[in-house]
């Protein structure tokens, strides 16, 4: 069953130096993601070691993807794999 991402939430770590931050992780949504849905994904950081955050997960910002993040994203998933 695939949804469409229309929305998403970045991850990213406010004590980068520099004036871009890099993006630790991108979760997309089909519809505008709330509080609840970034507390779960903070969870997530936390419990899953997957992700490799486990050591900054309470120390990472939550922030809603600009559209022209979400839009990168899009195509990346939408890029046939080989």
């Amino acid at each position: 069953m695939e949804f469409a991402i229309n929305y998403g939430l970045i991850v990213v770590n406010p004590e980068q130096k520099g004036d871009e931050l890099d993006i630790l992780h991108f979760c997309g949504f089909e519809k505008e993601p709330t509080i609840d849905d970034a507390n779960n994904l903070r969870n997530e950081l936390r419990d899953d070691p997957s992700f490799e955050l486990q050591n900054i997960w309470d120390k990472v910002d939550i922030l809603p993807a600009p559209e022209n993040i979400v839009e990168e994203y899009k195509k990346i998933i939408n890029t046939p794999q080989e």
